[in-house]
């Protein structure tokens, strides 16, 4: 059996003079069947790209989550179960950069309840 790893760059906090300027996003989100790639954060617009800081998925059944940035996997599978805690994703110090002009989104592998909190700015 073979690990594959996938090396994402995170964005250079050198290169974003000042966090306060940028827009910030704090989004809540909730599905009653999260078997559709569902969005958490809608694409910024040409030229814009989001960028995750934090996500919180609660997500208690046998099965996988996936983040992606429209329709790619960028964050997973990751295997949960029902007894499974929260999962906490924490990138406060290297922030997540998203491909520019695409959403956030989440994917399982069942039709069940998903809900979580995710945090961000956008550039």
């Amino acid at each position: 059996m073979a690990i594959t790893l996938t090396n994402q760059t995170p964005v250079d906090l050198d290169q974003i003079v000042d966090l306060r300027s940028k827009t910030h996003w704090l989004v809540n989100f909730m599905t009653s069947d999260s078997t559709g790639n569902e969005i958490i954060r809608a694409d910024p617009g040409s030229g814009a790209q989001l960028v995750l800081s934090w996500i919180l998925i609660n997500y208690p059944f046998a099965d996988t989550v996936v983040l992606n940035e429209d329709t790619t996997a960028i964050l997973g599978p990751f295997t949960m179960t029902a007894t499974s805690p929260p999962l906490f994703l924490d990138f406060r110090d290297r922030p997540y950069p998203l491909a520019f002009n695409t959403a956030l989104q989440i994917d399982t592998g069942g039709a069940n309840v998903i809900t979580g909190v995710a945090a961000g700015f956008t550039v």
